[in-house]
């Protein structure tokens, strides 16, 4: 509109000058101010150029603000960093919003369960990253620290006294989940927010305090916190009264016992039953422990024998309801 004034103004100013005869202007609310037929067909030639030489301009892309922006990130799953499209340029503002996607990125994150690794992959961070904050989307990052504990947080394996992986036998105690989905993402998830690396371990257990029976070796731990307070040689049933494998819990501490069976009744000091009529107890009757006497045919008639100054001190080392593993290998 203004630039159709413009050239009605001048075309009227020139004509004056020139003696060209009177020219008619007339206005109303819808066109502004026109000119002559003549003037008219001027200004309508002069538009048509001008839109004619703007679509003949090449079009330039131009950026526009980040938040505009940020739909045109992706990741390259090749590259293994967040870019933008050719074509296009990162505005200030773009590139450090690509510096704290592609840190994530850099983060090392890795959650150890016995001989077990689980390392986030760049394209894992990749799909949990909210490309909009740059943070960590929690509840994608949830789904992976869900998937660990749901399929590694019960108790099915455990490591032995020797540090070897053993399978947990099944029997009267059904160990549960020992760490929860919150015990890892409760870790991570902050880490994450600060840039930090992290490395989590878990240890399936058997609770603060276990027994581990290894029939094989004969031998029995007792395990708190961790750490192995007492130890022993043992000797467990023989192969015609076999001490039962299996997940067990104590209980009961007792003192002075009498076993009976169905030929024998023997007393002895210390009594802690874990199945049925099978427990932890003295056996002054046997001249040594270990592999070596339960090979040679000494073995019990299920239960496990222990030596008397073991049996004495066993029952600082443990206590009804605690759990009980006995297994070969």
């Amino acid at each position: 509109m203004k630039k159709k004034i413009c050239l009605a103004v001048v075309f009227v100013a020139v004509a004056g000058a020139l003696g060209l005869g009177a020219v008619v202007v007339t206005t109303d609310s819808s066109s502004g101010i026109e000119a002559s037929a003549a003037a008219s067909e001027t200004v309508v030639e002069s538009e048509a150029e001008a839109e004619a030489e703007a679509e003949a301009e090449p079009e330039v892309a131009v950026p526009v603000g980040i938040m505009a922006e940020i739909p045109d990130i992706y990741y390259d799953n090749e590259a293994e960093e967040w870019t933008i499209p050719e074509g296009y340029y990162a505005t200030d503002s773009m590139e450090k919003h690509l510096k704290r996607l592609n840190k994530n990125l850099k983060l090392n994150i890795q959650v150890n369960i016995l001989d077990r690794e689980f390392i986030l992959q760049k394209y894992e961070i990749a799909n949990m990253t909210d490309v909009t904050n740059g943070g960590i989307d929690y509840n994608t990052l949830y789904s992976w620290c869900k998937y660990i504990a749901d399929g590694y947080g019960s108790a099915t394996t455990f490591r032995s006294w020797n540090g070897e992986i053993v399978s947990l036998p099944t029997g009267d105690l059904t160990i549960t989940e020992t760490f929860t989905t919150y015990d890892v993402i409760s870790q991570i998830y902050p880490a994450m927010l600060n840039f930090e690396d992290i490395e989590l371990s878990f240890e399936p257990a058997l609770g603060a305090k276990y027994i581990d029976c290894d029939l094989t070796n004969q031998k029995v731990f007792w395990f708190e916190n961790g750490l192995c307070t007492l130890s022993t040689d043992c000797v467990s049933g023989k192969t015609s009264t076999p001490t039962p494998t299996g997940t067990f819990y104590i209980k009961n501490l007792l003192g002075r016992t009498c076993l009976n069976g169905p030929t024998w009744s023997t007393w002895v000091n210390n009594w802690s039953a874990f199945y049925k009529g099978c427990g932890l107890h003295d056996a002054t009757w046997q001249s040594s422990f270990g592999l070596a006497r339960w090979q040679a045919g000494y073995g019990s008639h299920g239960c496990v024998n222990l030596p008397l100054s073991v049996a004495n001190e066993m029952k600082n080392h443990m206590e009804v309801g605690e759990a009980m593993v006995v297994y070969t290998r």
